[in-house]
């Protein structure tokens, strides 16, 4: 990844009323200092928005591979629900108490099926939260640290997102008014 490597030099004393004597002078000065400043500063904001692209597009490929899970969860939901379709096709000839008995047993089994590829979902999202943590710890700051910062943001607010829709079960805890999840 790039690094932001513009510096903006500083700029000399502004022009002072308080001083009279020198005020041309200064105000020579400044206003000369001016046309480099604007370059400078104007090298800088492309860096940076060089780099907020290549973090905003490093954020969408891992988003994208969450997405790509999820989907994939999806479709294989969608399986079983067919599978198990069938098999209430295949009840037809049961009488009730053997209904009754089928109906919980597949309930069970969607219920396992869910719960697996929920998890499967949540430990691929919990896999990229923990990667970009330790890329955070690892880096110290350095030139990956935005990029990485926005990437975990991303995650966080999709985890948000799921235990908001109810996917992901927690327990909180208040304590000292702070709630601990």
């Amino acid at each position: 990844m790039k690094q932001i490597d513009a510096f903006i030099s500083p700029l000399p004393p502004a022009p002072d009323l308080e001083n009279p004597l020198n005020f041309d002078e200064m105000a020579d000065k400044f206003v000369r200092a001016m046309d480099p400043f604007g370059k400078e500063a104007n090298a800088l904001a492309q860096q940076m928005n060089e780099l907020a692209l290549e973090t905003d597009n490093r954020a969408h490929s891992a988003l994208g591979a969450i997405n790509e899970t999820i989907k994939s969860a999806i479709v294989e939901l969608e399986k079983k629900g067919a599978e198990i379709s069938l098999e209430l096709n295949n009840t037809k000839n049961l009488s009730l108490n053997e209904l009754r008995a089928k109906k919980e047993e597949l309930i069970i089994k969607a219920e396992l099926e869910i719960n697996t590829l929920s998890q499967n979902a949540i430990s691929q999202i919990t896999k990229h939260t923990n990667e970009q943590i330790q890329k955070i710890i690892d880096n110290g700051g350095g030139n990956d640290y935005q990029e990485d910062s926005q990437i975990l943001a991303h995650l966080i607010s999709f985890e948000r997102v799921l235990i908001e829709k109810g996917v992901i079960d927690y327990e909180s805890k208040k304590t000292d008014d702070k709630e601990i999840l």
